[in-house]
């Protein structure tokens, strides 16, 4: 073949890629099959890059004990705290001891007594909660050296009062870094560390959740518009042309589009590699300087995924015949046991929604049960929705016979003879729906704690607060500590015998303090029972006595007077039972030595359910994708569906005279499919996951569902508008006699 013809190859297949009445599309979904394959190849591979980079920069905060005394140490005291409905963070205590003492990563100097150096985005966060007086004044904000990502909360106090040596929580280190393992009190961001994602979790998300959606979108966008194609290379066949031939003009008709979509994403990637980018829904920063040494990987991705798309684009194009003949032992497989999935499908909806319950849940089957249900779910529902779809089909053929409709009649009869296709169609959809839902229900069950503690705090809210003072506390700091809340806040000490759960819990506070919570003002003390429903301190002493009627005694006087040895505990509360506001009872506790830990009942279930509830926001990102990705793919196997169709009824057109047809029988073949998929799979796929919970947490929710919902609606209405101005072109080239029909 010489090298003239094969440049009049490449142009007969420019040429016949942008003027073809399904040309558009078809290019369109080349190139977004190309853009979103090398996205998701860079993805997963800037996931590990990422792990690493965090990894190096956690071990950097490794501490380094001073095995014998040192002139030049820094004696650190780690504490933890949270923001308001936020995840626990470190508070790390600092003193350094001589002059040469170690400063931690991040530090270019230390900071003066009773001051704070915080993170960048603990300073963001708790702006709203007055976070900038907790610790003392803020004398500057922690270096990227210091922080595992952006988004790490981590605070570096040095107190006023340096930390005790002889303080068993203290730690005499001579130094920071390491290579040991992140491991509890051991390194500054070990609270970080457990918190994360399992290794290796984040990359199987992107892998299930975006490459293999992205897959399968460039096996779609391969076969869009297959009826012009195959026409094409049935003329070029007759003229005498062989394989090479229909490749080179394969090549032509693909190179632009892949070439285009490849270029999108490199433009993608320059655009997150230029400086940090915060990521929506999870919030999580991806650092510019992780990924910027990967210039080389994300290139060869760009290269492959634009390689992968045009190698199947032209190798379906070229080998039609092949495949056509290669795939009917498949479709005839299909085509025999498409009546059994539909007469199984409500048999494993049932069996995943009522299954379990026939088994205990700490028994293997009631697990073993749903998985089944789930997994049977996922293979049939498609068939069901194919002869969900052909039934319709048959009523919309009826109803345009009967109000002579030809679109309805037309249309309606394509369906009602196609189920397996509609089928083949909507797999891809309903399996990612049925796994995204599956996955934010396990979620959900990692974080049960957080229903318990929403339920709590939405019934009684912040009216009453605990307050923990850190280390060894005095007498004038406790009057100083009342002193410093502000005024519609009554404060009482409280003392529960930690060898005797059942002892009555002592009350001490004021005379207006005790009668606003209903108690007895009495110097002498005095045994009362409180009904746990009554107000937010019975409510507060059922969270204290597991759920019993605990008794009370009280005590008049200054809540410093129920001082013991240095420690002490608090109870802040309004007297109208409106919340205190975030972080004031923080800010009064600064007197304190190492400030004051605060909560509220049932907030420490909830803090601790915080990890598992942000990290079903990266379920929520990457199979968001996922599922998008899938319904382009759908959308547009449904418009090529459409496309092969819409010629075959261009005399009917021509003869009505009426182009509404296509624009009808449009959103019969290419929409209504779609959106059935969709809602269906929502609509089953809850019905069969949600007996798997185990709490009365859900992350599914109305919010989410609606939004997919949406989204496949309006990509249904673009291909829909697509694929029927398209057809609508074909009838008006079309003649008699040309064998388009």
């Amino acid at each position: 073949m010489t090298r003239q013809l094969r440049s009049r190859l490449l142009g007969i297949g420019r040429a016949a890629g942008t003027r073809s009445e399904s040309g558009g599309i078809r290019f369109f979904a080349l190139a977004l099959a190309s853009l979103l394959l090398a996205l998701s190849a860079a993805a997963v591979i800037a996931a590990p890059s990422i792990e690493a980079s965090r990894a190096n920069r956690m071990s950097a905060g490794q501490l380094v004990r001073a095995d014998t005394p040192a002139a030049s140490t820094v004696l650190v005291k780690m504490a933890i705290d949270h923001l308001q409905e936020g995840r626990q963070y470190t508070v790390v205590f600092l003193s350094p001891v001589g002059d040469g003492a170690p400063l931690p990563p991040g530090l270019d100097a230390w900071p003066a007594r009773g001051t704070a150096v915080v993170s960048p985005e603990l300073l963001r966060e708790g702006a709203g909660q007055r976070v900038s007086g907790r610790y003392g004044e803020i004398a500057g904000t922690i270096g990227a050296a210091g922080l595992a990502d952006a988004t790490e909360l981590l605070a570096y106090v040095r107190p006023a009062q340096d930390v005790d040596p002889n303080d068993n929580n203290a730690v005499a280190v001579s130094g920071f870094g390491g290579s040991d393992p992140v491991m509890p009190r051991e390194n500054l961001h070990w609270l970080l560390a457990d918190q994360d994602l399992l290794p290796g979790g984040l990359v199987a998300l992107l892998v299930v959740l975006g490459l293999v959606p992205s897959l399968l979108l460039a096996l779609v966008a391969s076969g869009v518009a297959a009826h012009s194609r195959d026409r094409r290379d049935a003329l070029v066949t007759a003229l005498g042309g062989r394989v090479p031939h229909r490749l080179w003009i394969a090549v032509g008709e693909a190179w632009v589009p892949v070439s285009l979509g490849a270029a999108g994403a490199v433009a993608v990637i320059a655009w997150f590699t230029a400086a940090d980018r915060r990521l929506p829904i999870v919030d999580y920063v991806v650092s510019a300087a992780d990924i910027r040494g990967l210039w080389w990987a994300f290139a060869l991705c760009a290269v492959a995924a634009a390689a992968f798309v045009l190698c199947v684009a032209v190798l379906r194009s070229a080998f039609s015949a092949f495949s056509r003949s290669g795939n009917r032992t498949l479709r005839e497989l299909a085509g025999r046991t498409h009546r059994a999935r539909v007469v199984l499908f409500p048999c494993f909806v049932l069996l995943a929604a009522w299954g379990p319950s026939l088994f205990s849940s700490q028994q293997l089957l009631h697990v073993l049960t749903g998985y089944a249900g789930l997994v049977g779910a996922v293979l049939t529902m498609p068939a069901a929705i194919g002869v969900g779809v052909a039934a319709m089909g048959r009523a919309l053929a009826s109803a345009g016979r009967d109000r002579q409709q030809p679109a309805l009649l037309t249309s309606g009869r394509r369906m009602a003879f196609r189920p397996e296709a509609t089928a083949r169609q909507v797999f891809g959809v309903c399996a990612c729906i049925f796994f995204l839902l599956f996955a934010l229900t396990m979620q959900s069950n990692f974080a049960s704690n957080a229903g318990e503690a929403n339920s709590f705090i939405k019934e009684h809210g912040y009216s009453l607060v605990e307050v923990h003072p850190r280390g060894q506390v005095t007498s004038a700091e406790v009057d100083e500590f009342v002193a410093a809340v502000p005024d519609g806040i009554e404060v009482v000490a409280y003392t529960r015998p930690a060898t005797e759960p059942t002892a009555p819990i002592r009350l001490t506070g004021t005379c207006p303090a005790l009668t606003a919570l209903t108690l007895p003002c009495s110097a002498e003390q005095q045994a009362l029972r409180v009904d746990p429903a009554e107000d937010a301190l019975a409510a507060w002493l059922r969270s204290s006595g597991d759920g019993r009627k605990p008794a009370l005694t009280t005590g008049l006087g200054a809540p410093s007077s129920a001082l013991a040895e240095g420690s002490i505990s608090l109870l802040a509360f309004t007297f109208n039972g409106d919340d205190i506001a975030a972080g004031v009872l923080n800010n009064a506790g600064a007197v304190f030595p190492y400030g004051a830990a605060t909560s509220v009942p049932g907030e420490s279930w909830y803090i601790g359910a915080v990890p598992p509830l942000e990290q079903s926001g990266w379920i929520t990102l990457i199979g968001g994708f996922g599922l998008a990705v899938l319904i382009l793919a759908t959308g547009l196997g449904l418009a090529g569906e459409f496309l092969r169709f819409g010629r075959s009824i261009a005399p009917l057109s021509v003869l009505t005279g009426n182009r509404r047809i296509y624009w009808r029988a449009a959103a019969l073949v290419s929409l209504l499919p779609l959106t059935t998929a969709v809602a269906g799979g929502f609509l089953v796929g809850y019905v069969v996951v949600r007996p798997m919970a185990r709490t009365s947490v859900n992350l599914i929710t109305p919010t989410f569902v609606a939004i997919c919902c949406g989204a496949a609606l309006f990509a249904g209405i673009v291909v829909w508008s697509w694929s029927a101005a398209a057809a609508v072109s074909s009838a008006d080239r079309w003649r008699p006699g040309r064998g388009d029909d």
